[in-house]
Formats: structure tokens, C-alpha cells, sequence
């Protein structure tokens, strides 16, 4: 068990290095827009989502158009959430 013990270590340390070298620190931490922000529904463009991924400047396993189609879908729910009084 010892040579696991050492390499799942050293992998995990190995990990936090380079992450946090690289900009991306980790664990991540989570951001939560205020209410204010969250309700504020307004039109966006293709261009704007890949600004966004940009500052992010992560690796995400998922294509654009799939996070724009998930976007939409979201808002077109809380559209009608909200407007069942919810």
C-alpha cells in the first residue's frame, strides 16, 4: 500500500503545482453572483460566451454551441418559473 500512498500523493501534490504555476488555482473555488446579478436576464451573443471562456482561461470538455444551447434553456425555465409566480 505504501507505493500507492506515495504515488497518489505525489501526483495530488504534483497537480496542486501546477495548477496553481499555471494561474489555476485548486482546489477551485466557487463564485457566486449576487441575486441582483442572477436575475438579470438579458440577450447575449456568441461572441460574448467565448469572451467569458476566455477570462476563464480553463479547459472545459464541452463544446461552445452545447454551453449556449444549456444557457438558452436555462433562461427560457427560469422565464417560466417566474412567470408561474414561482
Amino acid at each position: 500500500m505504501l507505493p500507492i500512498a506515495i504515488n497518489v500523493f505525489g501526483l495530488a501534490a504534483f497537480g496542486w503545482l501546477y495548477n496553481n504555476l499555471t494561474g489555476h488555482p485548486w482546489p477551485h473555488r466557487l463564485v457566486v453572483p449576487s441575486t441582483q446579478h442572477a436575475r438579470m436576464a438579458t440577450a447575449y451573443t456568441h461572441e460574448d460566451l467565448e469572451v467569458v471562456l476566455a477570462d476563464w482561461n480553463e479547459v472545459l470538455d464541452v463544446d461552445i454551441d452545447d454551453l449556449d444551447a444549456i444557457y438558452q434553456a436555462l433562461q427560457r425555465q427560469v422565464q417560466r418559473r417566474e412567470g408561474q409566480g414561482g
